[in-house]
């Protein structure tokens, strides 16, 4: 209730015992030129959200402090110059912040750090592109997963988009698969989300239909599509994220994301969701 300024306490007080016998809300009095029920207007505010800001969980915190965590980041021709995407920079953070100690390579650095670190490597995570390559050269006992994985986490609901990945094998010839990304930007060479991932699920499913949305303009039409797939949203706040995929299950629609994808192509899914004890 603001102008509270114009009213003496007494008053203010007598407003509000009338206004509660009609309304079932709580009341706060308060005036905008006073910076103290300014202050006060904003705490209430925060508390009773309901869409509190909730911690993001990368993988940190499931490892041990002094892990030795192997990050292979190839730097193609889709890697921005002169920097680090920021869902590598922001797992290299997360694994500092819990006393591990992370390693990044390339690819082609990857036999020689295998060797160097051997029996010493608690994790690897890479790009989600190069999981058939990169799982190739790992021994089986040293847990593995992507970038994009550790962001399905972080930013959405992991068994939910470990089930749309799931669904891949019940779709067939024909169906419509839509591909969605919380960024905007060029179409180059080698795209991952309108020549590699298209082409992967042609080779997988068949001829499917395959839409591909961008940025902000996430369709209405989800109805429309088997499956869902969605980048790992890291443009996007956890809340925008998991507004997506309510959207999609609110309608029985199958979302999973990048990364999840390209593992299930692979065959080793099951291998790289096992470090966040995920309930299949």
């Amino acid at each position: 209730m603001s102008k509270c300024d114009l009213y003496n306490e007494n008053e203010v007080g007598n407003l509000i015992e009338k206004l509660k016998t009609d309304l079932t809300l709580d009341i706060t009095p308060m005036s905008f030129f006073r910076d103290e029920d300014i202050e006060n207007l904003k705490k209430i505010l925060i508390d009773k959200s309901k869409n509190k800001v909730i911690e993001e969980l990368l993988v940190g915190d499931r490892l041990k402090k002094g892990d030795i965590v192997v990050l292979v980041a190839p730097q193609d021709i889709q890697a921005p110059k002169g920097r680090l995407i920021l869902p590598q920079v922001q797992t290299i953070r997360n694994i500092l912040d819990f006393g591990g100690i992370p390693v990044t390579v390339t690819l082609d650095n990857l036999d020689r750090i295998m060797e160097e670190l051997k029996g010493k490597i608690a994790l690897v995570i890479t790009d989600s592109q190069i999981f058939s390559i990169v799982e190739k050269k790992i021994n089986k006992e040293i847990p593995l997963t992507s970038f994009s994985i550790i962001m399905a986490r972080a930013k959405g609901e992991l068994e939910t988009l470990y089930n749309g990945a799931k669904h891949l094998k019940n779709l067939k010839k024909g169906d419509k698969i839509l591909i969605a990304e919380a960024c905007t930007h060029h179409k180059m060479k080698g795209d991952i989300a309108r020549e590699k991932l298209p082409m992967l699920l042609q080779n997988y499913i068949g001829e499917v239909v395959i839409d591909n949305c961008s940025g902000q303009n996430f369709p209405d039409n989800l109805l429309d599509y088997s499956l869902i797939i969605h980048c790992g949203s890291c443009m996007l706040t956890r809340n925008e994220t998991i507004n997506r995929i309510r959207k999609c299950s609110d309608k029985s629609i199958k979302i999973s994301n990048f990364g999840m994808i390209f593992a299930e192509i692979n065959g080793i899914l099951d291998r790289v969701v096992e470090i966040f004890d995920l309930k299949k």
